[in-house]
């Protein structure tokens, strides 16, 4: 769910993230998280062959509140994911989030007003597109940093109100 397009394989056979490590060797990624050991695995090879990557095969709130406080940009390229979390803990900090358009990423990542979102209709064309995506939003990172600055600003003014949401989730189930 986490990894899956960062390890989509490009058409040379080798995955996105190596391409974007590759690309933008100035990066710092820090990846962390656990689960499928064949995708820890894979994770630590690439960080073993790319010393812009930093592979931390476990979760710790301390290690992830820090990383949302001081990372540039969170990314965040679940091939699905009902609502999560983490996206908006990285906006509550006021750093701008990538994330693939679906489900409760879109609903809480306005592209190009506080954060990013790529889409694609396959999984290449997924990874393709978060590649790009990348890459036009380190650009403005580099290139307007007042508009980089203002982005984080409205991410870190975004409010998610549940109670709201559940009063209008219920109007709408019950709509007649």
């Amino acid at each position: 769910q986490k990894v899956a397009i960062l390890l989509e394989p490009l058409p040379d056979g080798r995955p996105a993230l190596a391409h974007l490590l590759e690309a933008r060797e100035d990066l710092l990624l820090v990846l962390v998280g656990s689960g499928d050991p064949a995708l820890e695995s894979a994770c630590a090879a690439l960080a073993a062959d790319h010393p812009n990557l930093v592979f931390a095969a476990r979760y710790a709130q301390g290690l992830a509140d820090r990383l949302f406080e001081a990372g540039d940009l969170f990314l965040m390229p679940s091939s699905f994911e009902p609502c999560g979390i983490s996206q908006m803990l990285a906006m509550r900090a006021g750093q701008p989030c990538l994330v693939h358009a679906v489900g409760g990423l879109v609903d809480t990542v306005r592209d190009g007003v506080d954060g990013f979102a790529f889409a694609g209709d396959s999984r290449p064309a997924q990874a393709r597109a978060m590649l790009d995506a990348l890459e036009a939003a380190l650009a403005m990172r580099e290139r307007e940093p007042r508009r980089w600055a203002a982005l984080g600003e409205r991410a870190r003014a975004r409010r998610f109100d549940w109670a709201g949401v559940a009063r209008r989730y219920l109007a709408e189930l019950y709509a007649t």
